[in-house]
């Protein structure tokens, strides 16, 4: 029987985003990969979030946590593309070494179908004959605007996706903010702070909620004129940020 790749969604990080689902696949797969942005890096999120059920996979005695194999692959994201290229050859080299034993998952916090290495790795495999399977999650933006309290759309409003940081290099954000909608910012670590300044100048601050590791305990929320207090130490530390913007901004 051949056997079979998971890309597994584990959530925007904490246990208790994960899904049965994703429990129940992991617990059929032999080895476990999941992504470092370097080889010494403490910072897991997805192996610590299910390292957090670890006794839900030793309720069955054929497949315990522990006699599990667990790997790291490293995805530096740097700007150079030959080497990021480098590393998904070496994961994949490395993944389809481990099919040879039995299923793998490669688990991804938030959901592996949105801005997700786990997509094109799984794609990568995929060439190769392996049967591929996507296991979904809960999303970092919908986390966020549940722990906000926040009603991302009416039925007849639009939802916009935005690669912050791609958008502020490009010049494009000030023709985001001028449209319709509810624009959700994410992957804006590198110019958060210089974005928050074009929402002020868009009079939409008000309107403004940024969320921090939802759903974990240091989770933070920042909603409106209080956005502009942020120190420089947070955007110091702020890839798991997502910035939530309602409305039609001034053009």
């Amino acid at each position: 029987m051949q056997n079979t790749f998971y890309a597994v969604s584990t959530g925007p990080g904490g246990s208790k985003f994960l899904t049965l689902e994703a429990v129940e696949v992991l617990k059929n797969c032999k080895t476990i990969f999941y992504p470092l942005t370097k080889a010494d890096s403490k910072n897991h999120i997805a192996f610590d979030t299910i390292n957090e059920v670890k006794n839900l996979f030793d309720l069955d005695s054929d497949s315990t946590f522990d006699s599990k194999r667990f790997e790291s692959l490293v995805f530096s994201m740097t700007k150079n593309q030959k080497v990021r290229q480098n590393e998904y050859d070496e994961a994949q080299n490395k993944i389809l070494e481990a099919l040879k034993d039995g299923n793998c998952a490669f688990v991804s916090i938030g959901d592996v179908s949105i801005y997700s290495t786990s997509a094109r790795i799984s794609k990568m495999i995929e060439t190769h004959g392996v049967k591929i399977e996507f296991v979904s999650g809960v999303t970092s933006f919908c986390a966020a605007a549940a722990t906000a309290k926040i009603e991302l759309s009416l039925p007849d409003e639009e939802i916009r996706i935005i690669p912050g940081d791609k958008y502020f290099s490009e010049g494009k954000i000030d023709e985001v903010l001028g449209a319709e909608g509810t624009k959700v910012f994410m992957k804006s670590a590198r110019f958060l702070k210089e974005i928050l300044k074009k929402v002020k100048n868009a009079s939409l601050l008000e309107n403004s909620t940024l969320v921090r590791d939802a759903g974990q305990p240091n989770e933070l929320l920042v909603c409106g004129s209080e956005l502009l207090g942020l120190s420089d130490d947070f955007f110091k530390d702020s890839y798991m940020s997502i910035l939530i913007v309602k409305g039609r901004g001034n053009a």
